[in-house]
């Protein structure tokens, strides 16, 4: 068989699936697709909420002559932390699905019963894993905002390497706002000399931040690698977080991280409540396409911009986000990547920064 003919079978059983699960699952279209072929990772990609009531790792394969030895330890070696499932199929007969018999049935289940999940999860972790359900079953009348993801696909490739784009929770700007008043008066966490920014006020928040902050950071994180290389559940580490209050004619270099992943997480820019004809030109400043947009009149002043390759009349290397509250990029660490500066003298722009590592990664 042509290698066109069989790539054209396996994506329409990955097509199969996916309207599968969102007709009796009734998913979210929009948080469920099918992996292109010649990718690496699994099959059929998922967010959060279609793991929810789906949480396997499907392999998909259409060939009249299966090994469904080797298709399990494909679909095993993607499934990070998720039940691992092969779905296979050959011409004229009906797919089937093969999984690992000893958990579609339980041994000793009652003896061996361990803990609910739902049981171990603090309050804070089953708002993110189950933002309305969550906040339906709370026993008392504190009301917290639910958490939601605000991108469904977060992952864009804007020039190459995957960019990540969503929102964290109110909890984790309003713990980081705290933080930074708390800290950024302290000459002791004072991270200005040892950081490539061009801004005074820059503090290390490593040794204030709460266990859920962590986690929730690390969640974004691993999503990000869910999407962007089909890998979830590594074991992750934070490296280092620090904050950066942004003031007038302040900047960052063109500079990369330490890490495998880096994050910036914003807590204020007033330079969003500014129409953009207000904001004062700087040295930075060039007519740019920000996001598919035409934004001759938009300026750069405070945006931080990721940089790949070279520049040239017929290549764009630069993708531009323009920060607001609670925003959160995620970007592998080796991408360069300048914030500029901006001029007006009332205006900050606060973002908190880290880096994770992937422990253990294999060289």
């Amino acid at each position: 068989m042509k290698t066109s003919s069989a790539k054209a079978k396996g994506r329409n059983l990955q097509k199969w699936v996916v309207t599968k699960l969102v007709e009796h699952l009734k998913l979210n279209p929009e948080d469920m697709e099918s992996r292109p072929m010649g990718s690496s990772g699994e099959d059929v990609i998922m967010g959060v909420q279609s793991r929810e009531y789906f949480p396997y790792s499907v392999e998909c394969k259409n060939q009249e002559k299966v090994n469904i030895w080797s298709a399990y330890e494909q679909s095993e070696a993607n499934c990070g932390k998720y039940e691992p499932l092969v779905v296979f199929k050959k011409n004229r007969k009906k797919p089937l699905v093969c999984v690992d018999a000893e958990y579609l049935i339980p041994i000793d289940n009652k003896e061996k019963e361990e803990p609910r999940l739902d049981d171990q999860l603090s309050r804070r972790e089953k708002v993110l894993l189950d933002p309305l359900g969550a906040a339906q079953r709370s026993d008392d009348s504190t009301t917290e905002e639910a958490y939601e993801y605000k991108h469904e696909m977060p992952v864009i490739f804007p020039f190459g390497p995957p960019v990540y784009t969503d929102m964290v929770s109110e909890f984790a700007v309003n713990e980081l706002d705290e933080l930074i008043v708390e800290l950024g008066g302290k000459i002791e966490f004072d991270a200005s000399g040892r950081l490539a920014g061009r801004i005074l006020k820059q503090s290390d928040l490593s040794t204030g931040i709460s266990e859920d902050l962590h986690n929730e950071l690390l969640m974004h994180c691993d999503r990000f690698s869910h999407y962007a290389i089909g890998e979830s559940g590594m074991p992750l580490q934070l490296d280092g977080i620090w904050s950066n209050i942004q003031e007038a004619r302040e900047f960052n270099p063109p500079h990369s991280h330490s890490g495998n992943f880096s994050f910036v997480v914003y807590c204020r820019n007033d330079l969003d409540k500014l129409h953009i004809d207000e904001i004062q030109d700087n040295e930075y400043d060039t007519p740019h396409e920000v996001q598919g947009e035409n934004t001759t009149n938009r300026k750069l002043a405070g945006m931080i911009e990721l940089k790949y390759g070279e520049d040239n009349y017929m290549n764009w290397t630069g993708y531009q986000h323009i920060p607001k509250r609670r925003d959160i990029i995620i970007f592998p660490s080796w991408l360069r990547h300048v914030v500029f500066a901006h001029y007006e003298e009332n205006a900050v722009r606060i973002s908190v920064a880290g880096n994770v590592s992937i422990v253990d990664l294999p060289a």
